[in-house]
């Protein structure tokens, strides 16, 4: 049996993002949160992959080698569109989120940030850009997203990859057995 996932709860993500104070990563880890983007796919997107007018982001060449879109909440094509017109340097990189020295964001900063972001919130939990993921996934659970949605915003190629994030406490299970009745 496979373990459950981290995740941080809706007022953890909210106080996280309120302490990235980088005007780059900030839009770039709220896309993460909005969207459960793995952070390669994130740091991957070119320009043309991202279609505001449309609110959609489609991912080429995800894990696996897929290609899936994936649709913008009205928040995150406000935070996008005010990156691409205020924030994102001019540069020749052709990556949505570019840094003006490199022009592109490496990894490993987005998980530092995210360190900092994180005990600076006062968050008692292993932040990594990889727990943005789960913890997208298990917001939608609680909000009784099927599962098959889930899988397709995610990528998996299986129902079983994405159940790892169905969280079912003990007790709803020995609940659920106690009215099971064929009486």
């Amino acid at each position: 049996m496979e373990k459950e996932r981290n995740y941080l709860t809706r007022r953890e993500l909210s106080t996280l993002l309120a302490a990235i104070d980088h005007e780059i990563l900030y839009p770039f880890i709220f896309t993460m949160i909005h969207t459960g983007m793995r952070v390669s796919e994130c740091r991957n997107l070119k320009l043309a992959d991202v279609n505001l007018n449309e609110r959609i982001i489609f991912i080429r060449k995800g894990k696996g080698g897929k290609h899936r879109e994936l649709p913008m909440s009205p928040q995150l094509v406000e935070q996008l569109t005010s990156y691409l017109t205020k924030v994102r340097p001019d540069t020749d990189s052709l990556l949505f989120f570019s840094l003006k020295r490199t022009g592109e964001v490496i990894i490993q900063y987005v998980n530092k940030i995210l360190q900092v972001a994180s005990q600076k919130a006062g968050i008692n939990k292993h932040v990594t850009s990889h727990i943005l993921r789960h913890s997208f996934a298990s917001f939608l659970v609680k909000q009784e997203t099927h599962i098959a949605v889930i899988q397709k915003l995610l990528g998996h190629a299986s129902l079983k990859t994405t159940s790892v994030y169905l969280h079912v406490p003990h007790k709803e299970m020995r609940e659920a057995v106690e009215r099971f009745d064929f009486g």
